[in-house]
């Protein structure tokens, strides 16, 4: 396969897609790009960053399957950060989120050493979806009447662990939570133009946008991703892995999807059977070619345009 083919007039790939997300903030070379985005969620400087404890993962699925794809970041010389972007739904999301802080809490210490050497430690997921459990805390409020108190939470939320009677007392700094509703930021975009981290949910959503290019004149890290994004939208390993990680999220959402409607033996079969138009309007939606499409899911041109 030419490595031409998978781009029309030279189009980036989406920085929101794992595989691309991981390459542009998670490994070596990256860490000024990683430690500005740090800086606008976290709302504070970052004084050193270590991206070296990532993977690189520039081969193919292993048996069709690349498994979690989070960044682990060390900053600040002594503080462990795990960073994930996650465009499909996942049911156990939450307790994902937990293993990863326990993860990276525990790795700090080996045994026999002292329990004060714990350092504080972070996880960041980056959602493009809206979370049920964020939903169903928002009508809780509603029910026992802290409507005029909560309202609507924030596209951006830290979650840390409080004392539930006055919810004002937090029990440790070293455990902190950040969620982040993509859509949720994009669509709070008008009349907060001076919020840095909207503008870096906006190259994420759209980077050749030209709201993108003018905030970028102004912005050096941000112009700086910009250009590497570029250099991976034409990196041939990269291209395959993007390929390769839209036809798997695709086939596992239509599994999901007729499995639940129709019962699992028929919504399997089901699911096979729409699973080359789903792949097809994924790998649409990610720029790839429409020739590279047909290849992969013997769709004709007419039915792929369709």
């Amino acid at each position: 396969m030419s490595e031409n083919l998978l781009f029309q007039e030279k189009p980036w790939l989406s920085p929101k897609l794992d595989v691309v997300f991981q390459a542009l903030f998670g490994e070596v070379g990256n860490e000024e790009i990683t430690k500005e985005l740090l800086r606008v969620i976290l709302q504070e400087e970052i004084t050193s960053i270590d991206l070296n404890q990532n993977p690189i993962f520039r081969s193919e699925f292993k048996e069709g399957k690349r498994g979690i794809l989070d960044i682990f970041a060390k900053i600040n010389t002594n503080e462990y950060c795990n960073i994930e972007m996650q465009v499909a739904k996942q049911p156990d999301l939450i307790e994902r989120l937990l293993f990863y802080w326990a993860k990276a809490y525990t790795r700090q210490i080996h045994s026999g050493q002292k329990y004060e050497m714990l350092n504080r430690s972070i996880v960041i997921v980056l959602c493009d979806f809206e979370l049920s459990e964020i939903k169903k805390i928002e009508e809780a409020e509603v029910l026992i009447g802290k409507q005029e108190e909560l309202k609507k939470l924030p596209y951006h939320t830290e979650w840390k662990i409080i004392e539930t009677q006055t919810r004002r007392i937090i029990l440790t700094d070293k455990l902190e939570f950040h969620i982040i509703n993509l859509n949720g930021g994009i669509r709070n975009m008008k009349g907060n133009e001076e919020d840095e981290l909207l503008d870096w949910l906006l190259f994420l959503e759209n980077p050749k946008s030209e709201e993108v290019k003018k905030k970028a004149k102004n912005n050096v890290i941000m112009k700086q991703a910009l250009e590497r994004l570029e250099e991976l939208s034409g990196d041939s390993d990269i291209q395959r892995l993007a390929t390769l990680r839209i036809m798997e999220i695709a086939d596992e959402e239509a599994r999901q999807r007729y499995a639940q409607k129709e019962g699992l033996e028929e919504g399997i079969q089901r699911g096979k059977e729409i699973t080359r138009k789903e792949i097809a309007k994924k790998m649409l939606e990610n720029k790839i070619a429409i020739e590279v499409i047909m290849q992969v899911t013997g769709l004709s041109e007419k039915e792929i345009k369709e």
